[in-house]
């Protein structure tokens, strides 16, 4: 029998990558069934409406790096919007390890004690890769609409949004059971939508520090602002925000230079958040995961699986005839 990763489902989602025009404007009517167009216009972005909606939302992202969305998902569907994602094979990250990669930073032998590289934080995290969440669900109804990336790509000022092009990475579903969080970490993107799926009935908190980092990536020195960090972890610093998403809200988010966190979560209800992924390059211009990033995430059926050669393959076929595509990347 063909795994999961072999099935027709999978090679779907490795598909959706083929065409760059998935997220180019267009008519997308039954998206109304599952966004709350009424408070969303996304099919109306040149009206009156939809100017305020952006207008307002682009002040939170250009202030906070952070725009949150609530509502956008209909109330009338979260309900079968959870259900059809609950209980999904899942990969549990559980780790403990700095904020930061230290080998991107050289050697620790001169750090303060104190210095916030040293201290330790715990995840626990379960997540679902793309190719297990199934194509005829209300999720990927939502991430495969132009009308929803030509509002996203509106909002953070992008003349247009591409679907990522990795099939593991581009959809996902991250569960925290009780006692499940996520540490202290910046993405290695500066923008991502997540949807707030359910919410777990205590705790499960969003904590962010706005551009805390001077630039995407870091790089070491006073672009860190390791005495900013210090203060953060020490609950100090004045500029932390905290938000408690309701199932149905959507947010936009710089986590590039944004220190983020998610606290621990308390109770039987999982929270439920997915991440949808967009990039500004078309797919043959993305700057893909590795194989051993991939394996990290999703875990050893990856490598086992031949999910991986089956990506490359479809990368390959993709870039035909396109001049020095990027590489998979070395290092996850």
């Amino acid at each position: 029998a063909a795994t999961a990763s072999q099935s027709p489902q999978y090679m779907q989602s490795l598909l959706r990558s083929r065409y760059p025009s998935t997220c180019e404007p267009a008519e997308d009517p039954t998206i109304a069934n599952i966004v709350d167009t009424a408070r969303y216009p996304i099919h109306e972005l040149d009206g009156t409406q939809a100017a305020a909606t952006i207008a307002k939302a682009r002040a939170a992202w250009e202030t906070y790096g952070e725009v949150s969305l609530p509502g956008f998902i209909r109330a009338d569907v979260r309900a079968l919007l959870a259900d059809e994602v609950s209980g999904l094979p899942a990969h549990n990250r559980r780790y403990t390890a700095p904020y930061l990669a230290r080998k991107s930073l050289g050697s620790n032998a001169s750090l303060d004690p104190e210095h916030p590289l040293r201290r330790l934080f715990q995840s626990d995290i379960h997540a679902v890769a793309g190719d297990q969440i199934p194509n005829a669900t209300l999720l990927r109804r939502v991430y495969d609409s132009p009308a929803v990336a030509a509002f996203f790509a509106r909002v953070i000022r992008r003349g247009r949004l591409y679907h990522y092009a990795d099939g593991l990475q581009q959809l996902n579903v991250m569960y925290l059971l009780d006692r499940g969080g996520r540490s202290w970490h910046y993405d290695g993107s500066d923008f991502v939508a997540t949807l707030m799926v359910q919410q777990a009935d205590e705790g499960g908190d969003f904590d962010f520090a706005p551009f805390i980092r001077t630039r995407c990536g870091g790089g070491g020195g006073d672009a860190e602002n390791f005495a900013r960090v210090r203060e953060l972890f020490d609950g100090a610093y004045a500029g932390r925000r905290t938000t408690r998403a309701e199932a149905g809200t959507v947010q936009l988010f710089n986590g590039c230079r944004s220190l983020h966190r998610v606290r621990t979560a308390f109770g039987p209800t999982a929270r439920i958040t997915a991440v949808l992924s967009y990039d500004s390059n078309p797919p043959c211009a993305q700057q893909l995961p590795s194989l051993e990033a991939n394996v990290r995430n999703y875990g050893e059926r990856v490598r086992d699986s031949a999910v991986w050669l089956r990506a490359q393959e479809e990368r390959r076929r993709l870039c035909a005839g396109v001049e020095s595509p990027p590489p998979f990347e070395t290092e996850g």
